[in-house]
């Protein structure tokens, strides 16, 4: 993450996108991971874009907190809503946008990196949804536009812990991907 120091850009994050920042940062992401990229017009493209030829993983984080309700299903959905669908949305909207882009910007609008050629790119969706406390179950799978990891902070801090090399974690996701697969054909 050469473009901006750790420091200065952990400034600019909420608390949750600085829990994954950190995470990648420590991890062997580290060399591949770019925060808060830009894609149209200079928004935000995603939380963490992980870029290693053929691979491209798009993180987006949504820290919501869960409320007890008098329904549980009413409040499990409520979070599922906010936590995993507008990650996902987030995550197909990059994924979109990238197909037709050729390299992005970084966080002050310079040329950080370019992509890998569509006709080998490997796109891996990664939603990281906080706030659950344990208490929601995490649906993963394909929510309309591709397979959608999603890991709560525990099993976020398991994989990047337990994994040590990009590779171990691409081969991860995509096991998990064709496992989902397997099963609901």
């Amino acid at each position: 993450m050469a473009f901006l120091s750790s420091r200065l850009l952990v400034e600019f994050m909420n608390p949750s996108e600085q829990f994954v920042f950190k995470l990648c940062r420590r991890s062997f992401l580290s060399l591949w991971s770019y925060a808060s990229p830009r894609g149209k017009g200079g928004k935000e493209l995603c939380d963490i874009l992980v870029v290693c030829d053929p691979h491209v993983i798009i993180f987006s984080v949504k820290e919501v907190n869960h409320k007890e309700t008098d329904d549980t299903v009413v409040g499990l959905e409520r979070w599922r809503r906010s936590a995993i669908e507008e990650s996902s949305g987030q995550i197909y909207g990059a994924e979109r946008w990238l197909g037709t882009a050729t390299s992005v910007l970084t966080k002050e609008g310079q040329v950080a990196l370019n992509i890998p050629y569509s006709s080998v790119r490997r796109v891996h969706r990664v939603a990281v949804a906080l706030g659950g406390c344990g208490k929601v179950p995490v649906l993963v799978g394909d929510m309309g536009k591709g397979y959608v990891h999603v890991l709560d902070e525990l099993a976020l801090d398991a994989v990047m812990s337990e994994l040590d090399t990009i590779t171990d974690f691409v081969k991860y996701l995509q096991e998990k991907e064709a496992l989902q697969e397997g099963i609901f054909r």
